[in-house]
């Protein structure tokens, strides 16, 4: 069964989700996608060290001199029926994790200590999904979460998109050619296939299409705004080989320079023409050269110009 089958599936039976995968597979950007298309509010919480519980159940704020309490988001989500995404979960502090615990409990149910001990049972429309990297030691900070909270959720591994999908996703940000998408995720293809420890994700793609068409940068220059920093200069070169060569292979060429398709091919030819024209004269002149060495070793001096026709 695809991800994507199970992802639904599971959010159609209100089973709390644990996407886990590499950064940059997709993992928020699909439950991104799945709420728009159902018409769900969407809250993502960007889970570090610096978390907290207030931050996610509520706390008492000052307004025109008196003390209100404002909801946090979770609390939010729970009682309006939204969606939450808990992203880089396993980077919570274990505080964090205990009150999502609850909330992933039988009751569905969170207590407001700070709020005159609130009750708030979750909507029949909320729903709750964690995403993280994987805790093998390549990404800092994270741990692997207990199992009393891994009990109470699915966990789907998340891969990146299949090349067709990965096309399709990007049409929906940009107004660009489909042979040119499909260029640019054969580069990102390129980077995951070969070893590269940190490989262009479809968020790198889609920041490449965005700055390409708010900011009518060509996609060379997008390319670079987004990759260069990201990238020892030996990997640059050779992911923006790749990507040249690509260029020439389905000859998107609107989209890789400013000129004209013809006047691009045209320069192309005459720069070749150019050169094999000054190979040619390199070599007349090293056949002179070698003649004329010839002749002054069978004359025994160096006084002798080679004629015309020797």
């Amino acid at each position: 069964m695809e991800q994507i089958t199970i992802i639904r599936t599971a959010l159609k039976a209100d089973v709390p989700l644990l996407l886990e995968g590499h950064t940059g597979t997709g993992k928020t950007y699909t439950i991104m996608e799945l709420a728009k298309e159902l018409g769900k509010t969407l809250h993502v919480i960007n889970v570090s060290g610096e978390l907290t519980v207030d931050s996610i159940l509520g706390q008492q704020t000052l307004l025109d001199g008196t003390v209100h309490w404002r909801d946090g988001v979770l609390t939010q989500a729970m009682k309006q029926g939204d969606w939450v995404l808990f992203d880089e979960m396993n980077t919570a502090l274990p505080e964090v994790l205990t009150v999502i615990n609850g909330v992933l409990d039988d009751s569905r149910s969170i207590t407001l200590p700070n709020a005159d001990n609130e009750r708030v049972e979750a909507h029949k429309e909320f729903r709750f999904i964690g995403t993280q990297n994987p805790s093998s030691g390549q990404y800092a900070g994270t741990g692997r979460l207990n199992d009393a909270l891994l009990n109470r959720m699915i966990k789907v591994t998340v891969d990146y998109m299949r090349p067709a999908q990965e096309v399709e996703a990007l049409k929906k940000h940009t107004n660009m050619a489909d042979n040119s998408i499909m260029g640019l995720v054969d580069v990102a293809v390129y980077t995951r296939r070969n070893g590269y420890e940190n490989p262009i994700s479809t968020r790198d793609l889609v920041k490449i299409l965005r700055l390409r068409d708010a900011g009518k940068l060509s996609i060379r220059d997008a390319i670079s705004y987004v990759l260069r920093d990201k990238y020892s200069d030996d990997e640059y070169e050779r992911i923006y080989d790749h990507f040249s060569d690509k260029v020439r292979e389905i000859g998107f060429y609107s989209e890789f320079t400013d000129e004209d398709p013809m006047e691009h091919i045209k320069k192309e030819f005459n720069k070749l023409k150019a050169e094999r024209e000054a190979i040619e004269v390199e070599k007349a002149d090293l056949r002179k050269t070698v003649k004329q060495e010839l002749l002054n070793d069978l004359l025994g001096g160096s006084g002798t110009t080679v004629p015309k026709d020797f």
